[in-house]
């Protein structure tokens, strides 16, 4: 119910920023706590694969609400799903997950992605591991739709 509500809130434009950081705080907490694990993950993928998993944003589409996670998703060129690689996310998150892969002259590496929706603005925050990871990461921005 008090979900619901702040939603319908964030629509019309009533919610105060404290809620919008609120859902940000949530989203960071998750991530914090995933971290770990989907180092882990990426590690036995990569020993398996030569390469690092990539993710298909879970859930699809970014909301202004919790969602649930789809742990079928795998991109077109890759066998493994997020189940089937391991990996384990809560089963209804406040920010959307993804993964991108790199190949770049300095090595491999990956960056995982969070995206939220809030009073109709989008916002995404991202943490990398790999050689490029320091012009990968940045912190919590708001960015346009496309």
């Amino acid at each position: 119910m008090r979900q619901g509500l702040i939603t319908a809130l964030l629509i019309i434009g009533l919610a105060t920023p404290a809620l919008a950081q609120s859902r940000r705080a949530r989203a960071d907490a998750m991530l914090n706590g995933l971290w770990n694990h989907i180092q882990a993950r990426q590690n036995v993928y990569f020993n398996k694969h030569g390469r690092y998993f990539q993710g298909l944003l879970t859930p699809r589409n970014v909301r202004n609400t919790d969602g649930p996670t789809d742990l079928g998703r795998r991109p077109h060129d890759q066998a493994e799903s997020w189940a089937d690689a391991g990996f384990v996310l809560p089963v209804s998150v406040p920010a959307s997950l993804e993964i991108h892969v790199y190949d770049g002259p300095l090595g491999h590496g990956y960056t995982a992605i969070l995206h939220y929706k809030s009073g109709g603005k989008r916002f995404t925050k991202a943490s990398s591991v790999g050689p490029e990871a320091s012009h990968r990461n940045h912190g919590w921005r708001e960015v346009a739709d496309r």
